[in-house]
């Protein structure tokens, strides 16, 4: 007899099939819930939080795109100011061309005696002969341009007299 007391009666089970809301019902309430905040994402008013996001995320971007635009204009002005050679290096740069202008001799002797310093005191002659050659060719070349277009059409029609007398000698008349 316990269990039939435990057990609803058929008016109660009645009773909640008709008091449980309909499944239609539910999922209608549901979807005018979720579509009032919806709707309220795209109020105009200045208490949307969509709106107010977007003004955030906006504002961000914009300072750290400002930043950026700082930091850019600042590297350019440190690049410029090392590109910038001082007061002081310039006014030596320009003693030493006035230096290379009057004195251009002296300067193709100096390098020149320099490279054959090292060879001379091992007293090695060919590096001795090899260092004159090159340290003065290259010195000459770098202070005296003008001497090498005056020798170059010389320096041409000798060698292309030497490649035609090799030719005669490899080949024969």
């Amino acid at each position: 007899m316990a269990e039939g007391k435990d057990k609803p009666s058929i008016f109660q089970q009645a009773q909640e099939l008709v008091n449980r809301p309909n499944a239609n019902e539910v999922l209608a309430e549901k979807l005018a819930k979720d579509w009032a905040w919806v709707q309220s994402l795209f109020t105009r008013s200045s208490d949307n939080s969509l709106r107010q996001k977007i003004a955030s995320v906006r504002q961000e971007v914009e300072v750290r795109l400002n930043s950026l635009q700082e930091v850019a204009a600042k590297t350019e002005d440190t690049v410029t100011w090392l590109q910038t050679p001082s007061e002081t290096t310039q006014g030596i740069k320009a003693k030493a061309l006035e230096l290379r202008r009057k004195f251009p001799g002296l300067i193709v002797g100096a390098i020149t005696a320099a490279a054959m310093v090292p060879p001379a005191l091992r007293k090695a002659p060919f590096y001795v002969a090899r260092n004159f050659v090159i340290a003065g060719g290259v010195s000459s070349a770098l202070l005296y341009p003008e001497l090498f277009f005056l020798l170059a059409p010389k320096v041409s029609r000798t060698a292309s007299k030497m490649e035609e007398q090799v030719k005669e000698k490899m080949i024969g008349k």
